[in-house]
């Protein structure tokens, strides 16, 4: 038996220039079963390389699911385009709102 996650994102972006930021935020699998470990997939672009990832994570209330990318692009001007794959485990079947943050320093 299949059961679907009803997804929504909010994107709260902490930008220091245009362009940059979450171009996709996702879950995989797209309809998962009850023994599918739930994976949200976060595709970015930065003005400026390289993009190295620094520290993900993500924290879980009830049914809300709160993702943390924090990344620290350097000073090269450069499209920097990525995915973070961030796994979170088996869900319980229900809905799930995720809410992916995206963090850049120096």
């Amino acid at each position: 038996m299949k059961k679907l996650i009803l997804f929504s994102a909010i994107l709260l972006l902490k930008l220091s220039s245009f362009g940059q930021g979450f171009q996709y935020v996702g879950v995989l699998p797209t309809i998962p079963t009850s023994t599918d470990t739930i994976s949200v997939v976060a595709g970015y672009v930065f003005t400026s390389g390289p993009c190295g990832l620094v520290n993900l994570n993500f924290t879980m209330s009830g049914n809300d699911i709160y993702t943390y990318h924090f990344h620290c692009p350097g000073m090269l001007t450069v499209m920097c385009p990525g995915y973070d794959t961030l796994p979170i485990g088996v869900l319980a079947a229900g809905t799930y709102n995720v809410t992916a943050n995206l963090f850049q320093g120096s």
